[in-house]
């Protein structure tokens, strides 16, 4: 009996999660000894343990170009707040081409820009809680991509940067934890006598409009001492922040000091200052590694 309570439950949570509660189910009674906090419960368990697990997304190996996503289960949603699971997914495609899934939604390839990467699905007949189908596709917009006919169910599961060139960044991403192989800079100064007052930092070219939270990297190197580099959190009137200190012994000597942190950048935006010690010079630099992708959201 349990078995097929507990299925009647995995229907309703994926295929309609409101309607998902006690009050909807005839088949339990005083019998089953469920009461309605266990019922719920429940269901809030399988829109976890059914929502998207183990996601990987990176470069091929070879053909930078080409993106490759996989996950031990994935929940897509439809317009109408259906959803549907699939499987073992192992999909990629090309920022190279549009048009179709495992391409671009549309356009060609453009540099130095942000591609969400989309998981998209279909189902054999309307009301399925399985996808019969699924591919992915890559789009200027993190929202509301184009999808191709017939294809109605979607997730957003990843994000590609292009360079210069219009080739894209190499990154790895297990589950939303993102990092780019190379640290992709954001301010970089030398020789400095004097200090900075707080000033903002736009983010937007090191990580998707989506993105709160950044793992940046520091970098400070001074000639004597006591001088500061301070990374703020989000707006201009955010006190947190984090900061390194070069503290060379003595005069002449110089010291470096180095930090990776996560920190919130609603907005993609950050604020930083310098202090000087007032002898000496320093250096700084300021570089993004990656990025937290919200893959919970929906």
């Amino acid at each position: 009996m349990r078995r097929i309570i507990a299925a009647l439950i995995l229907t309703l949570a994926l295929a309609s999660p409101a309607a998902a509660t006690l009050s909807n189910l005839d088949e339990f009674n005083a019998g089953d000894a469920w009461t309605a906090s266990d019922a719920n419960a429940f269901v809030d368990w399988i829109r976890f343990a059914y929502d998207i697990r183990d996601l990987r997304a990176s470069n091929h190996p070879v053909n930078i170009n080409s993106i490759e996503v996989t996950a031990d289960i994935v929940r897509l949603t439809n317009p109408s707040g259906e959803s549907a699971i699939y499987q073992n997914f192992s999909k990629s495609f090309s920022i190279n081409w549009s048009g179709a899934p495992n391409r671009l939604d549309v356009g060609s390839k453009t540099a130095n820009t942000w591609y969400a990467i989309w998981a998209i699905g279909k189902v054999a007949k309307a009301g399925d809680s399985l996808l019969s189908d699924v591919a992915l596709l890559g789009s200027t917009s993190f929202t509301s991509p184009s999808l191709p006919s017939g294809w109605t169910y979607k997730r957003l599961v990843s994000a590609v940067l292009t360079d210069d060139s219009a080739n894209a960044i190499r990154f790895n991403q297990f589950d939303n934890s993102y990092r780019f192989s190379k640290l992709l800079s954001v301010v970089a100064a030398f020789v400095q006598t004097s200090s900075v007052s707080r000033t903002s930092l736009d983010l937007s070219s090191q990580i998707p409009p989506v993105s709160e939270e950044v793992t940046l990297y520091a970098y400070l190197r001074g000639v004597a001492n006591h001088h500061t580099l301070h990374i703020f959190a989000g707006s201009a009137t955010s006190t947190a922040s984090v900061y390194i200190q070069a503290n060379a012994p003595g005069t002449g000597e110089l010291d470096s000091i180095t930090l990776y942190a996560p920190i919130a950048c609603p907005g993609q935006s950050i604020d930083y200052a310098t202090y000087y010690g007032g002898t000496g010079n320093y250096d700084y630099t300021i570089s993004v590694s990656g990025f937290l992708m919200p893959l919970y959201t929906e």
